[in-house]
């Protein structure tokens, strides 16, 4: 049986999406847990979350054997452990905007946050786990984790071999929201315009790695692991203006896995146009949503975009780079024109290596300080007007990014500054304060 490769590909992409009438947001938030006095977590703190959980509403929950997987309340919101039991995730449902979601998010936070500082345990505002020498918590028994630990356990060489399970490290913020079809392609070329702004403005993940000092480990571990060469991670590229040019790029997109009889099995990576037209793999048509992405940009069989906006943020700004991307969204082709024309302005072409760049040094090569500064206040503008359309009042979301005397002093060189003045100690505990709620 032959496949249609170029209609199997315009479904994954918009199959979802197309059916999707809903005008809704949902974000996901990734935060590690770090034992105060340093050390590997105890699973017994994990084990007594769950009880915690369910008092303020989560009792919907599942478990692997003895230890929690997910816990779910009756809106649909969730607290689980998606990849290991060192990184907790909350998902929100998917509303009409951002409040309220994050009245539940702060009210989940203070529980789960305050359950652990008693035992000695506590969340850290950071987009990778800080915790070195000493080892993680188990993986979550999800086979997709497990089929990820598979590839990289292939290909991932030299100094990075110290991080091969950093995908279970790594902790990120997305947020998800509606599109159609037809507008597609041009939000995808925005989002991906907009990372570098994501990257100047909100890296948190600083760490160490081959000599150099990184701003964003996260997009350093992605952008030189594995993954990364099978075509999976990394930005969505600038060429790319239309759905058929979407289609063509994702042509070379490697395969790895798929499910036969309830169970995943891993093989060798081949391109997606290879294994839907090769009888030797024995695809079949719905092996399509085993296609897994790692990119920043993806869509999803159950109808959104996903924008990976970057790695997580302390509790105070927890929100605040998905209010941003928000406000962008909102203002769509004013958003494409200004980052467009910027990138124009100053011969810049591979978003990649602009992102490559700035997780290293928090710079742009051949682009003053003063122009990066006046870009990002511009798109800052653009957001805060598209917020304030929207009339939820989620422009309070961005308050901390205005109090900024600097808009290129991200959270990674703020942590950086007090774990050189004050110690790693306090750098954390700084990181694992719950400020006041914003609204």
């Amino acid at each position: 049986m032959g496949f249609d490769i170029d209609g199997l590909l315009t479904r994954y992409l918009t199959e979802g999406i197309a059916a999707n009438k809903k005008n809704h947001v949902g974000l996901e938030l990734e935060f590690p847990i770090l034992r105060v006095r340093g050390g590997p977590i105890d699973m017994e703190v994990i084990r007594g979350l769950f009880p915690v959980l369910a008092g303020i509403g989560f009792d919907r929950q599942s478990f692997a054997g003895e230890l929690p997987l997910k816990a779910l309340d009756g809106q649909g919101n969730a607290v689980t452990f998606d990849t290991c039991y060192a990184v907790l995730e909350y998902v929100t449902t998917s509303a009409p905007d951002m409040v309220r979601l994050y009245r539940r998010f702060y009210q989940a936070l203070e529980a789960v946050q305050g359950y652990l500082r008693a035992h000695g345990h506590m969340l850290c505002g950071l987009g990778f786990n800080p915790t070195e020498g000493a080892p993680l918590a188990p993986k979550v028994p999800a086979d997709l984790t497990l089929a990820i630990g598979q590839v990289l356990a292939h290909g991932y060489a030299g100094a990075r071999a110290k991080y091969l399970d950093f995908y279970v490290r790594i902790a990120s913020e997305q947020i998800h929201f509606n599109t159609t079809p037809q507008e597609l392609p041009t939000l995808m070329r925005m989002l991906t315009y907009a990372d570098l702004a994501n990257m100047l403005l909100f890296s948190n993940s600083p760490a160490r790695l081959g000599g150099l000092d990184y701003l964003c480990m996260r997009h350093r571990l992605y952008r030189s692991s594995r993954l990364n060469a099978l075509g999976m991670t990394g930005a969505q590229p600038l060429w790319a203006r239309s759905l058929e040019d979407y289609v063509r790029e994702y042509r070379k997109i490697c395969m790895f896995s798929r499910h036969r009889d309830g169970q995943r099995q891993v093989f060798q990576p081949v391109p997606f146009e290879d294994y839907f037209s090769d009888p030797a793999y024995e695809a079949r048509e719905e092996d399509i949503w085993d296609f897994d992405i790692e990119r920043n940009v993806v869509t999803t069989r159950y109808g959104t975009v996903e924008y990976r906006t970057l790695c997580a943020q302390s509790f105070g700004e927890a929100f605040m780079p998905s209010a941003f991307t928000l406000g962008l969204r909102e203002r769509l082709d004013d958003a494409l024109a200004l980052c467009q024309n910027f990138y124009q302005a100053h011969g810049m072409q591979d978003a990649n290596q602009l992102l490559d760049r700035a997780a290293l040094s928090g710079d742009v090569a051949g682009v003053d300080e003063a122009e990066l500064e006046g870009w990002l206040r511009a798109l800052l503008e653009l957001s805060l007007e598209g917020l304030k359309a929207r009339g939820w009042g989620e422009e309070a979301f961005l308050a901390p990014l205005l109090a900024r005397s600097r808009m290129l002093d991200c959270p990674a060189r703020r942590f950086v500054r007090t774990a050189r003045r004050d110690g790693l100690a306090q750098a954390l505990e700084q990181r694992a304060e719950v400020s006041p709620a914003l609204l």
